[in-house]
């Protein structure tokens, strides 16, 4: 069976590589330019890999979502983040940062 990916990031061309890379590795993958719009996706399908910016504009952050995937899928779902972690901000609670 194969996994599902979400990937969340505000910029297009981030995310159509991503979408790109994954779906060549064989992977569903599903895409989101905004944290609602990932939840709306997150309450609609199985989703194994949430693979989030971190910083986005808006009042919602990757942290913040996952936040909410650590809360509301705690042992179903995984989190990884690209981006920087700005320095207001801890680190998530769940899930892996990569930081270039």
């Amino acid at each position: 069976m194969q996994k599902a990916v979400l990937v969340v990031d505000d910029e297009a061309l981030i995310r159509f590589v991503a979408v790109d890379v994954l779906e060549d590795d064989g992977y569903v993958v599903y895409e989101a330019g905004s944290v609602l719009e990932a939840i709306g996706i997150l309450s609609s399908r199985k989703i194994d890999v949430v693979f989030t910016d971190v910083d986005m504009p808006g009042c919602l952050t990757g942290v913040d979502l996952a936040r909410l995937v650590a809360g509301v899928y705690p042992r179903d779902r995984h989190s990884y983040h690209l981006g920087q972690i700005p320095r207001r901000r801890r680190r998530p609670a769940s899930g892996r940062s990569i930081s270039p």
